[in-house]
């Protein structure tokens, strides 16, 4: 637990040794590896550096259920940035399961259904997957909503990078949590939620098939989401007479980017090779292939906060109380959970 804090505050050993009297790196190596016991004071001092409660460190480590291959999706990030954010999402992950000890969600309601090229395309099952979630034809427009409703918990992190967009993580009890890069723009974030939503239905649930390349796996969640946001049999007539000058009316009505759009009607045979590379020409020649300029609406996740909320409403828990219960110090409380209104949830009895 003092690696997981000391990652989360982005602090070496060696730094952290600097502000502790007495306490050399060699000791602290031990400490971290259980080769050396921590004294009281010492604990009460690194606890105080870190910012985080005492009784924070004699919790049991967080261990978050997720394939090296989720993780290896991450490698564009540098190691200091990667280990701040695993840590976030680590403490994160654990105070949910503390919070769920009390708070009881509609059971988790998602389909599993493994990819099969023949019966099962990725197309296939973002097919049944928009039946299943009740989704209308037309874009979805309240896709956050949505998959909140089946149990899943949306958070919005800063991963102080705009390379990582996002990534799932099942928590030790079970709870799915799809991180998503708070910093990206709305379009990224809807494909991502939907891209991890394409993981979570066909492979995180599945042993990772090994003869399967990364870049396959990733294809498929792409193009899970490209036919659970733009339905081919309901956008195709959108796309057939495609031009730069209709992108923009189109991006606000599919709330997807612009490139997206492109991409989908070159996938599906509407525009040519030739029209296909123009389109993304022009789109750079306007300065809208890294950052569009129309941008879309995205929906505030707020399931956590209606837990939170739920807390102080029903179970009369101040904040200082909910900090303590989820050994967490106030200011990650607020970093972590804004609490909002309106809860409808069940004590656990």
């Amino acid at each position: 637990m003092v690696v997981l804090a000391r990652e989360m505050r982005g602090i070496t050993q060696k730094e952290l040794c600097s502000k502790v009297p007495n306490l050399t790196q060699g000791n602290l190596s031990r400490m971290e590896k259980g080769l050396l016991n921590i004294t009281s004071e010492t604990l009460t001092i690194l606890a105080e550096e870190l910012e985080f409660p005492e009784k924070f460190f004699f919790q049991e480590t967080p261990v978050n259920r997720i394939s090296n291959f989720y993780y290896r999706k991450r490698l564009s990030m540098s190691k200091k940035v990667l280990q701040i954010t695993d840590a976030k999402m680590h403490v994160i992950s654990s105070c949910v399961d503390d919070l769920l000890n009390s708070v009881e969600l509609v059971s988790i309601d998602i389909p599993k259904i493994k990819v099969d090229n023949t019966s099962n395309t990725p197309e296939d099952i973002a097919r049944i997957a928009r039946k299943f979630f009740d989704v209308p034809t037309g874009p979805i427009k309240d896709l956050v909503e949505i998959l909140e409703r089946k149990g899943i918990i949306i958070k919005e992190l800063e991963f102080n990078t705009d390379k990582f967009d996002g990534i799932t993580l099942i928590t030790k009890k079970g709870q799915p949590i799809i991180f998503i890069n708070i910093s990206i723009p709305n379009d990224r974030k809807r494909f991502t939620l939907s891209h991890e939503l394409g993981h979570l239905i066909m492979h995180i649930t599945f042993e990772l098939d090994l003869e399967v390349s990364e870049k396959e796996i990733e294809r498929e969640a792409n193009v899970f989401a490209a036919e659970f946001l733009m339905p081919e049999l309901e956008i195709r007539k959108d796309l057939i007479y495609i031009t730069y000058s209709k992108l923009s009316p189109l991006k606000e009505y599919w709330m997807t980017s612009k490139s997206s759009l492109i991409y989908r009607a070159h996938q599906l045979g509407c525009i040519g090779e030739d029209k296909y590379k123009n389109l993304l020409i022009e789109l750079s020649r306007q300065g809208e292939r890294r950052y569009e300029k129309v941008e879309v609406k995205f929906q505030s996740p707020n399931l956590l906060h209606r837990i939170i909320d739920f807390f102080r409403s029903e179970l009369n828990y101040s904040t200082t109380e909910i900090c303590d219960y989820l050994s967490i110090s106030l200011k990650d409380f607020q970093d972590f959970f804004v609490p909002s209104t309106e809860v409808k949830l069940k004590i656990v009895r």
